[in-house]
């Protein structure tokens, strides 16, 4: 089996998603509704079959924890494993807050999803 080296899983979890892992929403409309701004995503499907891939089922997790007025932060730990056998978990943490779409399901999806389109 070959080892595949932190330099080169780095690279494959900065590797640009296709086009098919890029969702929509409307963001910021008029008064009257009737015209949006267009906001591309990555989906959070996408991100875990990404980790699932690059690191492997049981060595990355994620939870969620509440925050202030309904809005929520997301623990992304990724374990990482030493020659030696010891290992630690590296943890990001990053937040947002419920959508005006499905607005708790939507704002555990953003506090995981990246919307920077760098990434696409």
């Amino acid at each position: 089996m070959t080892m595949v080296s932190n330099v080169e899983k780095l690279e494959k979890l900065e590797a640009k998603f296709t086009s098919d892992d890029v969702e929509w929403r409307v963001g910021s409309t008029t008064k009257d509704k009737s015209k949006g701004m267009a906001l591309p995503y990555i989906t959070n499907r996408a991100i875990q079959q990404r980790l699932d891939q690059v690191v492997g089922k049981g060595y990355w997790k994620n939870k969620y924890v509440p925050w202030h007025n309904g809005s929520q932060l997301c623990e992304l730990s990724i374990k990482v494993v030493y020659e030696d056998g010891s290992f630690e978990w590296i943890d990001k943490i990053d937040g947002a807050e419920c959508s005006d779409f499905e607005a708790i399901k939507g704002g555990l999806s953003d506090s995981m999803s990246a919307t920077r389109s760098d990434l696409f």
